[in-house]
């Protein structure tokens, strides 16, 4: 599925690259070549998905993965050049930190903090990442 995904003309769409980074890290097709390579598994899975799309912060911040997020392919978006200050399509166009909080998404909030998202990123309305997990009860 996923060299059939890679293949593809074009670049892909945000579902076709999550749909890419879930069958890149079920396969491990790079599994133990490491050692033969001297570069790590994640090293070269993050460039396979980066060289199939354009959109690698646009599938971090899909509305699938917003709501339910999947943290081991988030994490591989990320590897491969996902920006962790992209703006979402919901809450007034908040960051996807501020998104995962409100939701309460602990893990992927965690995961986008490791990787440096801005505890003080803003939506457009001024709210920040702990505001909004406030307003949600979390």
């Amino acid at each position: 599925m996923a060299f059939m995904l890679s293949r593809k003309e074009g670049k892909l769409n945000r579902q076709q690259t999550m749909e890419l980074g879930h069958h890149i890290l079920k396969a491990h097709i790079f599994k133990g070549q490491s050692k033969k390579t001297g570069v790590s598994s994640s090293v070269l899975q993050a460039l396979w998905i980066s060289s199939s799309t354009d959109g690698l912060s646009a599938a971090l911040a899909s509305l699938r993965n917003l709501y339910t997020p999947n943290v081991k392919v988030s994490r591989l978006l990320i590897l491969a050049g996902a920006s962790v200050n992209y703006r979402t399509e919901v809450l007034n166009n908040a960051p996807v930190l501020s998104v995962q909080t409100h939701l309460g998404h602990q893990e992927m909030a965690a995961l986008l903090l490791d990787f440096g998202a801005p505890v003080e990123g803003v939506s457009e309305n001024g709210m920040s990442p702990l505001c909004y997990a406030a307003a949600a009860g979390h």
